[in-house]
């Protein structure tokens, strides 16, 4: 048998040594090195996420560094169909973006309709980022939780923001918002159909005037009327369109009329007319559409017939 005497050896971590055959003299020692010379770093626990757990200089240590927020939400409205969520981005990571859900029925948490998830328009540490959420329903209030979030990993803190999309809906397909009437007695029949406000001319001259029961409706935050329609009839080129004020004492200001050229009949179009310059007055207010040989609105005018479906403010 082979003399072996004194075999010595030192191990790191997951090392072997194979003893030879033979017989020792008992002096002979296998040695592990040291933890912490096997697991040299720098990393702190600042450094490491919070909830992980690493080994660094032969010590574990338990990472503080969580998910970094975001600030500044806010939530504001840019037309009747999109809102805008801004906010702040974090000086430093982790961070991959953000997540933002929506809800018409008050604030949704994480749990709600998931409607964005990334960067937004900027990434850059302490930078303002937004994003455009559309395709939304005009005068309802959204509400928005937003948070930052890491992949993998988790979110950060949620913020709850809401807001309005732009405009007021008048009339819309059967549903009147606020009450109708017909304001014409003599050129034109107005009927309020399910589906539809019908208007039909009387003579040469008829054109629909419509009465819109605001009572003191504070005009100030909307700009233009806008109507969608159908036209069957008409006498001149362009349709044209003016809102005004009915006072006790009669008509008192009007919009600049709007016209838009007459492509055909049997088929829906919009236009809008600029309120900017109606002097409010308290009263109803009243919508009148006519046809007009002016592009400008102005000119001969004649007779038009159609269909009603949406009356809105934006």
């Amino acid at each position: 048998m082979t003399n072996q005497g004194a075999k010595t050896s030192s191990l790191n971590a997951g090392g072997s040594y194979t003893i030879p055959a033979g017989y020792h003299n008992g002096s002979g020692k296998v040695t592990a090195n040291s933890l912490s010379s096997q697991t040299a770093g720098t990393a702190t626990a600042a450094y490491i996420l919070s909830g992980k757990t690493a080994w660094v200089g032969g010590t574990q240590i338990t990472g503080t560094l969580a998910v970094q927020n975001i600030s500044s939400v806010s939530a504001s409205s840019l037309s009747n169909s999109s809102i805008r969520i801004s906010w702040k981005n974090p000086a430093k990571g982790p961070y991959t973006g953000v997540k933002i859900f929506m809800s018409t029925s008050g604030n949704p948490g994480t749990g709600g309709t998931a409607k964005y998830t990334g960067t937004g328009s900027s990434k850059t540490a302490s930078g303002t980022s937004y994003v455009d959420i559309t395709g939304l329903t005009m005068g309802t209030t959204y509400y928005f939780t937003v948070c930052a979030y890491v992949t993998n990993v988790g979110n950060g803190t949620s913020y709850n923001v809401n807001a309005k999309t732009k405009g007021l809906v008048i009339y819309n397909t059967g549903t009147q918002y606020y009450t109708l009437s017909n304001n014409d007695s003599n050129n034109c029949t107005i009927t309020f159909n399910s589906d539809n406000i019908q208007f039909t001319k009387k003579t040469l001259y008829g054109a629909p005037l419509i009465g819109i029961k605001t009572g003191n409706m504070d005009m100030s935050s909307f700009s233009k009327m806008c109507v969608n329609f159908k036209i069957t009839h008409h006498y001149y080129a362009y349709v044209t369109m003016n809102v005004g004020y009915i006072a006790n004492s009669g008509d008192t200001s009007y919009s600049t009329p709007s016209a838009t050229k007459v492509v055909g009949t049997g088929s829906s179009t919009s236009f809008v007319s600029d309120i900017t310059k109606i002097t409010y007055t308290y009263g109803s207010l009243r919508l009148y559409m006519n046809s007009a040989s002016g592009s400008d609105g102005y000119g001969s005018a004649g007779g038009l017939s159609g269909y009603i479906y949406k009356i809105w403010l934006e």
